[in-house]
Order: C-alpha cells, then sequence, then structure tokens
C-alpha cells in the first residue's frame, strides 16, 4: 500500500514508490534504480506543475470576479460529487448562469496560514473546510458545499462547516446523482439573494446578519440558532448565549486535541457516555473507583432517541445519536450549580479517535459543537475515551471490566432462546452486573498498582459465580436440541444488547435461535494489533502497543477460564486469527470495523457450529457496506444483514431467516 499522507514529494512516499516498482521482477516491469528514480521524479514535477495551473485558474478567476464586481462562489466537497457533472447536477453552472463566478476547490489557492484542522481525518474533507476557511478570512467568497446523498463523512462534515462558517454566508445542497437541475435553481437563487444582500450591508455599514440557513436538495435544514432552541431543557439552566465563541476561536477548536491524560480526570467531574450492554456503567463505576467524580450519562431509550433527534439532523449514523442523546439527556437534567461545583469544568468521555474510517474518530467534535448549541460553550470539555489508555493501572482495570461486562451478556444471549422461564436470563445477567458494579465501585488503595491484581481477582470471583448460576439455569425440556446456533458481529455499538437494535438477542432468541456475539471488547484489540502493524517492528510506538496487546490478551485469557469450564461454548477469537481471516476479502484497508465484522463471521463459520451469522450495522455505514460486499461472496453462509436507523427491525425478515435455518439439520449434529 501506498501511504499519500504526507503528498507525492514526501521522502516516505518516493522510498514506498522505489521499493514497489523496484520489487516487480516477475512481471518484466522492473527497472533500474536510476530510471525508477528520474520516472519518479518527473512525475512528481507533472502533477505539481498541474496543480499550480489550477491555482493560477483560481486566481484569474479571483481577479476577475473582484475587478468586475461579481460575487466568487467556492465550490467545495469531494472531488468525485462536487466536480462531476454526473453528480453534481449542473450546480456551478447553475451560479455563473445566476451573476456569480463559481471556483473549484482545485483551483482555490490555501495560504499556509491557515491551520491545517488536524483533527478532521479526513484528507479530502480538511481541504474542504481549509479553503473555506480561507474563503472566509478574505472575504468576497462564499463556499457553497456540495454533498452525497447518503455520505457517511458528509453527515459529521455539515456540523464542521456549519460551525467555522457560522457567522459568514454558506451553503449546503445535497445531490443523489439522480435529480436534474430544475430542483436547485431557487435554491442557488436564494443563496446568491442572500450573498448580495450580505455584500450590501457590508458596504453600507449596516449589521451583516449570520450566513443563510443551510439549504438541501430536500429542503431547508434547521441554522444552527435554530438547532440551539431545539433543546430549550439546557438553555434553561441559565447561561447565556454570549459564551458562544467567536469565529477564530471556532476554528482554533480543530487542531486542539482533547484531553488525554489521567490527572486530568481527577479535581472535576467526569461523565461516561452509553456504548451499550451497561458498559459505560461499568467503566464509570471502574473510574470512581480510581477517585475519579464519574457518573454515566444513562442508558439509550425513547427519551434519550427524542433528545438525540433535536440536536441532530437525523443523517448522522444511530450510535452516534444515541450517545450524544445520552449526554444531552443528562445535562438537560443539571443544574447551574452542578457545572460550578468544581474549578474545572465537566469532562464528557465518548467514543474517538483510534476509528479513522468510522464517522466515530470525530464524534468528540460533533459533540462539542452541540453542547455549544446548547449554550454550554466552556461549561463542559469533550475527549475520547483512549485517555484511559493513559494510565496503565486504569487501563487493566477498565479492560478487565469491559470483558467482564462482555462475557455476562454472551452468557445471557446465549440463554435467552431455552430458558424455562422468560426473562430469567436476564434478571441472573442484571444480578451479577450488580455485584460487579459494587467491586469496580470500591475505592482503590492509595496504591494503584499494587490494588490492580486483588481488584482483578475479585472480578474473576464475580464471573466465576455468575458461570455457576448460568450453568444451574433451568432449560425448557429439549430446547437446546431444537435451537439453531448464530453469530452475531458488525457495529460496535448495536451487536452488543443495546435498545438501538430494537432488542435484536431477544428477538432473534424469541425466534428458536441461540445468540454468540462478537464482544464490544475486541475491537479494542483490533486498534492495538493495527498500531502494531503500522509502526515498524522494535520501534518504541510498536513495544509500547504490543505490550498493550500481550496484556490484553492474557487478561481475556485468564477471565474466560472462569467460564469455560462450565461453558464450553463460550470462546473470544484471537485478533489475529481474525485479520489473518479478513484478508482472503479485505486488504486491511479501509481499517475500521469491516475488518472483524468479516474476519469474524468466516473464522465463526469456519471453526464453531453456527448455522448462521447476523451482522449488524447502522444505516448508510461505510464500513458496514463494505462487510456486506465481501461476506455476500460467501455464498455458502447463511447470512442476515441489518442495518438500524431507529426504526423497529422487520420482524418478518428475522422470521424468514430463523425458518431458512430450523429447514436446515443443525451443523452442531454435522460434526461442523
Amino acid at each position: 500500500m501506498l501511504e499519500l499522507e504526507h503528498g507525492f514529494a514526501s521522502r516516505r512516499f518516493e522510498a514506498d514508490w522505489l521499493s514497489y516498482w523496484g520489487g516487480l521482477d516477475h512481471s518484466g516491469l522492473c527497472r533500474p534504480p536510476e530510471v525508477l528514480r528520474a520516472a519518479y521524479r518527473q512525475g512528481v514535477a507533472a502533477q505539481e506543475d498541474y496543480e499550480q495551473g489550477l491555482v493560477q485558474i483560481g486566481r484569474r478567476a479571483l481577479e476577475f470576479a473582484q475587478r468586475e464586481r461579481f460575487p466568487a462562489v467556492l465550490v467545495v466537497g469531494e472531488t468525485h460529487v462536487a466536480l462531476d457533472p454526473a453528480m453534481n447536477a449542473g450546480i456551478p453552472e447553475l451560479i455563473a448562469d445566476n451573476g456569480a463566478i463559481p471556483i473549484p476547490l482545485d483551483c482555490y489557492p490555501i495560504p499556509d496560514e491557515v491551520p491545517p484542522l488536524a483533527r478532521v481525518h479526513w484528507a479530502a474533507a480538511a481541504r474542504t473546510l481549509r479553503a473555506s476557511v480561507a474563503a472566509a478570512r478574505r472575504g468576497g467568497v462564499y463556499p457553497l458545499l456540495i454533498g452525497a446523498y447518503g455520505c457517511g463523512p458528509g453527515s459529521f462534515v455539515e456540523h464542521i462547516f456549519n460551525d467555522i462558517l457560522q457567522d459568514y454566508p454558506h451553503t449546503i445542497l445535497e445531490s443523489d446523482g439522480h435529480g436534474g437541475r430544475a430542483g436547485y435553481v431557487t435554491r442557488v437563487q436564494a443563496f446568491l439573494h442572500a450573498v448580495r444582500s450580505y455584500e450590501t450591508q457590508k458596504a453600507t455599514g449596516a449589521a451583516a446578519g449570520p450566513g443563510p440557513a443551510v439549504g438541501v436538495a430536500a429542503g431547508v435544514a434547521p441554522t444552527p440558532a435554530a438547532v440551539s432552541t431545539a433543546v430549550g431543557r439546557v438553555l434553561a439552566t441559565g447561561f447565556a448565549a454570549e459564551h458562544e465563541p467567536g469565529a477564530e476561536a471556532r476554528i482554533d477548536r480543530y487542531d486542539r486535541f482533547p484531553v488525554r491524560n489521567f490527572q486530568e480526570m481527577l479535581d472535576r467531574k467526569v461523565v461516561f457516555g452509553t456504548v451499550g450492554g451497561r458498559i459505560g456503567e461499568a467503566v464509570a463505576a471502574v473510574l470512581r473507583g480510581f477517585g475519579v467524580d464519574a457518573v454515566f450519562a444513562g442508558e439509550s431509550g425513547p427519551e434519550v432517541w427524542r433528545l438525540a433527534q433535536e440536536g441532530c439532523t437525523g443523517k448522522e449514523c444511530l450510535p452516534y445519536q444515541l450517545i450524544w442523546g445520552s449526554f444531552a439527556s443528562f445535562l438537560a437534567d443539571r443544574g447551574p450549580e452542578w457545572f460550578a461545583e468544581y474549578e474545572r469544568p465537566p469532562l464528557l468521555l465518548s467514543v474517538g479517535l483510534g476509528f479513522q474510517a468510522c464517522r466515530a474518530n470525530v464524534f468528540h467534535l460533533a459533540e462539542e459543537i452541540a453542547t455549544e448549541r446548547m449554550g454550554l460553550a466552556g461549561r463542559v470539555e469533550v475527549s475520547d475515551l483512549t485517555i484511559i489508555m493513559t494510565y496503565p493501572p486504569l487501563t487493566a482495570a477498565a479492560w478487565a471490566a469491559v470483558v467482564a461486562v462482555d462475557i455476562l451478556n454472551m452468557l445471557r444471549c446465549y440463554s435467552l432462546a431455552t430458558e424455562a422461564e422468560p426473562g430469567a436470563s436476564a434478571r441472573l445477567c442484571d444480578y451479577y452486573l450488580g455485584l460487579l458494579l459494587k467491586v469496580l465501585d470500591r475505592p482503590l488503595g492509595a496504591s494503584y498498582w499494587a490494588e490492580v491484581r486483588p481488584q482483578l481477582r475479585r472480578i474473576r470471583r464475580v464471573l466465576e459465580k455468575a458461570a455457576a448460576a448460568f450453568a444451574a439455569l433451568p432449560q425448557k425440556p429439549g430446547a437446546a436440541d431444537e435451537v439453531r446456533d448464530i453469530y452475531v458481529c458488525g457495529d460496535i455499538f448495536l451487536r452488543v444488547p443495546e435498545w438501538g437494535n430494537d432488542r435484536l438477542q431477544e428477538r432473534l432468541s424469541s425466534l428458536g435461535l441461540r445468540v454468540t456475539f462478537e464482544p464490544f471488547a475486541a475491537f479494542f484489540e483490533f486498534l492495538a494489533l493495527r498500531e502494531t502493524q503500522d509502526h515498524g517492528v522494535r520501534t518504541e510506538e510498536w513495544w509500547k502497543y504490543h505490550g498493550f496487546l500481550l496484556a490484553m490478551k492474557r487478561i481475556v485469557r485468564w477471565l474466560l477460564q472462569a467460564v469455560t469450564p462450565t461453558h464450553p461454548w463460550l470462546g473470544w477469537f484471537d485478533v489475529e486469527e481474525v485479520d489473518r481471516e479478513s484478508r482472503r476479502r479485505l486488504c486491511g484497508y479501509p481499517f475500521g470495523e469491516s475488518v472483524p465484522t468479516i474476519g469474524g463471521a468466516l473464522l465463526a463459520w469456519r471453526t464453531r457450529p453456527v448455522d448462521g451469522v447476523v451482522v449488524v450495522g447502522p444505516r448508510g455505514c461505510g464500513p458496514a457496506l463494505i462487510a456486506e460486499a465481501q461476506l455476500r461472496r460467501e455464498t455458502g453462509i447463511p447470512l442476515l444483514f441489518i442495518y438500524n436507523d431507529g426504526d423497529p427491525i422487520d420482524e418478518a425478515r428475522l422470521a424468514g431467516f430463523a425458518w431458512r435455518l430450523r429447514s436446515r439439520p443443525a451443523r452442531r449434529g454435522l460434526g461442523a
């Protein structure tokens, strides 16, 4: 794979390029090193000349627009959308037809002093946003973002685009590639009318209002002001709108990475967001054991979903909406005194950094923007759960807690289809989760390092007791012979027992399907593994993450030993085996949940007596769609793909899948 992170002209890319072409002896394409190096440098020079030529076109267009007093519109967005006539619905031509000069993103000069916006990890999105910042600072150039309908990254780029341009005219138009120009005429005209009104007000010295509302192909989305009043319960806390940061402060946030130090969690309140399966509750308890004033934001539910819908555009993935909804619901019930109890503002912990092929990598950015729109600018800070990885004793305890919750949830879900008394396994799981929370809540001694081993032993004892209790759980006569076994994998948030997946495990179990699922914690092993793969062997970073991964595996094996003697079916795939299995269908890039989903599904079918695989994901999720495309090539595996967007699951699809599995012999009886 050729890395373009530092550009075509970087030494890293040159070395990779020369290594690739120099290693093609078998193809007859290999050339002497000096020939390859000369070809590479000629190619880079040609590319740089081409890019400079585009910028010169943009400069001439800007000069013409200024000289002839035409407004200039910066057309931004993904190149394959904004600049492709098949996708952009003729919007650039409509801009010109209505008396403005359209300037494509590729042609717009971005000054070096524009910040890199390093927290926006998508390169194309960062370029769009940097160009928009440059246009707003220059003045007289007005950004128009053309987005693709259903684009996952676009659903969050919109939030950032609106945030950095909040006080400057801008708009968003959305295309699905099927519509004609007619639907965009009035939207382009309305935007240009707003631009001309802004310029007139500016020229006459009148107070220019903020940019126009965000127009999209389907209608007009709410302005930031409208969004900020949507969650009125928070605005009732007494914080005034003057706390909202100015334009430059908003831009600065995109290069200011969140707090990532254990000490930063002390002497302040910490709110841990929901991540499904009561895992957030357990991690908050671990933090309290380490002396942090931590609280859990609350599980997902109808009220959380309602608040999520009020504070989101509806384009974001379901996990983000529910995570943000849990924070919004929690913050809505706090009075001003809660925010002022400590000198430092409360810290919200969410998922985030590390999920680079996924929208989750910018969840914390969207949450920062959302808290400000709720009138809480400067009153709370947002970070991500990787902060837990910065202090080894906390890391070990939190990892063991998450693994323990996974094991308890797996015991519960496996028992649902065969329990003699409905609800018995859920009550048993809740009881032992309660015991686990008491253990985790227990204040540790002054030396956290010395307390970790005893704490892990206490966690293991809870699992031993739970395993014995589940083994003794009464079963329906003959049920174990009638059920079919399935493996559930996919989205890290939705594959665990969670309101957002419409209680999928219970629904499948009621149809006679016995559920095992990919553990929530498994993805964090993948993050550690990928770090070892991306850094050179035996470098400092490699040793760091290699050590993390070894410790994680050791804790998993040790905790499983408390359960597997009475529940031999309960397994935990080795992360490197899953990675190798996934490469039958995917090269490993883009890295995201598609890798463990594909690898886990294939490995489960090959090594376990499962009768089918259920893959769950948020509607519109890129990694989920990649996983589906690759797994569908495995024609021998009965597969069911479920996409959640907050609507109820189609019961007929579940029933049809169950009938399909039950109409054939169980694989466990065939020696699979």
